[in-house]
């Protein structure tokens, strides 16, 4: 039937399958795979079979027979196939031969030998000195002590040996040091002779022997002359008890160069003067004797007026408080400075200020004859000769001031008044002297 014009040509139907047709391309691939490994397997057994053939070349532990391991009483060592050995059983482990080479052990170093037995790689004396040359970087008891531990063989243990015995002395002689500084630390802590002593004996040969004998000495010394000091206070507490001249000339005798040297001279010396001292003129008032003259015995820290002696013949000596006491008692036979009392009584009996100032002057009727001889001042200077006379109680009005008696020229009075003791006043003493009567 014809086909109308336009229309398309229907499909052809496909043909039927043929058996002999070519397979999908990844059933060829595989093929060719298999077909490639199998091709390279003929030709390695190809080849493997011409060498066993024709023979090849031996590796280079196959040219020493197959050196192979045997032990021999604990140790290792390489024969050939024969059972002759190559290399001795000297080995305490030892590995199979690779390219011509195997790894061994001997006294716990592990290092490589070829096939003579020759070290070859981490030998044995290499590591030795290396340990060594570390060893001695350090250079202290550890170190050498480790590079013995490994190394028990090496060549430089009997060395580390001696610097070990060497270092451990040293600790000994350090440890010893210490313990005598600690000793002698406590020694000089209680200083004293035993303790010294005691260093000594524990350290004959001590680091400060010589200087612990040299404070024992010095030691020894103190006590000799605190014992002499000793001594010395006895017998002048004894000479001061019996208050006599030869008393005190036997202290200096004993001690010439004594501490108390000089005051047993002043003390002789006061003696001697108030020995030589002519009888006082006394006047008996008011229960007492009381010298009838200014007093002029010279002891120490009293003075003329301005230095002339003329004015010590006239009015007297000017005294501190204390050099007026120590005045009075230089007379001797119980002569003392008066009391405040005793002054104020005196003030007194002749009617106060201005009758005692009439009655006891040079020119009054009671033989006191008092003189106005000026004073001193502490810093040397004299006042008012002629216009007052000053005269010392024995008693304190203060720690540094005591009372004393006035006779004033200006006022025509006899005042009690304070002063320092430091001041330079005159000075009349009594005596409690039986009465005569005339009171």
């Amino acid at each position: 039937m014809a086909r109308a014009e336009g229309t398309a040509m229907p499909p052809p139907k496909p043909k039927a399958a043929n058996k002999e047709q070519a397979p999908p391309a990844p059933f060829r691939w595989r093929r060719n795979l298999l077909a490639g490994l199998g091709l390279a397997a003929v030709l390695f057994l190809g080849i493997w079979g011409v060498k066993q053939l024709l023979g090849s070349p031996p590796a280079e532990n196959e040219t020493r027979g197959q050196l192979e391991l045997f032990s021999s009483n604990g140790k290792y060592g390489y024969r050939d196939q024969s059972g002759k050995a190559i290399i001795a059983a000297t080995y305490d482990s030892a590995g199979l031969f690779q390219d011509g080479r195997a790894e061994v052990a001997l006294d716990g170093q592990t290092f490589t030998i070829d096939s003579t037995g020759a070290c070859v790689a981490g030998c044995p004396e290499d590591k030795d000195k290396a340990a060594w040359a570390e060893a001695e970087d350090l250079n202290n008891i550890d170190a050498y002590k480790r590079y013995q531990q490994e190394f028990p063989k090496g060549q430089f243990y009997g060395e580390a040996g001696k610097r070990i015995k060497a270092f451990e002395a040293q600790l000994l002689r350090d440890e010893a040091a210490r313990q005598d500084q600690q000793a002698w630390e406590a020694a000089r802590k209680k200083d004293d002779m035993a303790a010294y002593e005691n260093y000594q004996k524990s350290y004959p040969i001590g680091q400060y022997y010589q200087e612990a004998q040299k404070r024992i000495d010095v030691l020894k010394s103190q006590e000799r002359q605190a014992e002499a000091a000793r001594k010395e206070e006895r017998a002048w507490q004894d000479a001061k008890s019996k208050n006599t001249i030869s008393a005190y000339k036997s202290y200096q005798a004993a001690y010439p160069g004594g501490k108390y040297y000089s005051e047993a001279g002043k003390k002789i010396r006061e003696m001697e003067d108030a020995a030589k001292q002519p009888d006082i003129p006394g006047v008996r008032l008011n229960g007492l004797t009381w010298t009838a003259q200014n007093l002029d015995i010279d002891v120490p820290d009293s003075w003329c007026y301005e230095g002339k002696a003329a004015n010590c013949r006239k009015y007297g000596r000017l005294y501190t408080w204390q050099a007026a006491k120590k005045a009075c008692a230089a007379l001797g036979g119980g002569w003392r400075l008066p009391t405040d009392e005793e002054w104020s009584a005196l003030r007194d009996k002749y009617g106060g200020s201005e009758g005692a100032y009439k009655a006891l002057i040079e020119s009054g009727n009671s033989g006191f004859s008092a003189l106005l001889g000026g004073w001193r001042n502490t810093d040397g200077r004299f006042y008012y000769l002629g216009d007052y006379g000053n005269y010392w109680s024995a008693t304190e009005s203060g720690g540094s001031s005591a009372w004393r008696y006035r006779f004033s020229r200006y006022y025509g009075e006899l005042n009690r008044l304070d002063r320092n003791k430091g001041f330079g006043f005159s000075c009349r003493c009594v005596q409690a002297a039986p009465s005569n009567g005339i009171d």
